[in-house]
Formats: C-alpha cells, structure tokens, sequence
C-alpha cells in the first residue's frame, strides 16, 4: 500500500512539472516560432492552478506498464494527451473543430511537440525518483 502510494505521489508530481515544462515551453519557445510565421495558437501563455492539477492527474497516464522502454512509455503517454486535446479540449473550447482542422497544420503537429515536451518532462522525474 505503501508503495502505491509513494507512485501516485511521483505520478502526480512529475505530471505537474511537465505541465510546468510545457507551459515554459509553449510560453516562450512556441510563441517565438508562432511570431515569426503568423501561424494562429491555440495555446494560452498563462499558467493556472487547473493546468497544474490537470497535468498531475494526466500523470497517473505513467502507470501504463511498459518493459523497461522509455521511449515507447513516452510516445504511448504523449499520443494518448494529444488526442485528448485534439479531438475534445480544441473541439469544445475553440472554434477550430475536431483534430483542430480550422487552424491548420502547423498547429495540428505543435499539439504533438507540446504534448512530447510535456511527456518527455513527466517521464524524467519519474525515471530519476524510482
């Protein structure tokens, strides 16, 4: 039992430093990239409790069991975020439709880098506290 929750703990907590990683990133790497091309973002720069919570309870994804394979633990946890975000989170609070198909690709693929960062972020705190 112990052990359980000492995971949920490591989950919770590296789920919102890779929400706090992704913010960063897409606060200032995304935006920088967005600036120079014109390409419209869906992202907010600001960060909030709820991205925080969220990103802890998206880092419960991490008890997925994968053998020993980092890489495949990450794209599974990674895919798994961005089609949340593609096909409810845009949908349901922009205007972009599904798969944000309204604002183009560009956007499409930085919901998977954004997502990548964030799983990547999550992974690396999980991997250095076990």
């Amino acid at each position: 039992m112990k052990k359980l929750f000492q995971n949920i703990s490591i989950y919770f907590t590296a789920g919102v430093l890779g929400a706090l990683a992704k913010m960063f990133f897409v606060s200032y790497v995304l935006s920088m990239f967005y600036n120079k091309f014109g390409i419209k973002s869906i992202f907010g720069g600001l960060l909030s409790y709820k991205m925080l919570i969220f990103g802890g309870l998206w880092g419960m994804l991490f008890f997925i069991p994968a053998k020993n394979n980092s890489l495949i633990k990450i794209s599974v946890v990674a895919l798994i975020y961005a089609l949340y975000v593609l096909l409810y989170y845009i949908p349901v609070h922009t205007s972009y439709g599904i798969f944000a198909t309204g604002a183009g690709i560009p956007t499409i693929l930085s919901v998977f880098v954004v997502s990548l960062v964030w799983s990547a972020a999550s992974w690396l705190y999980t991997f250095l506290n076990k």
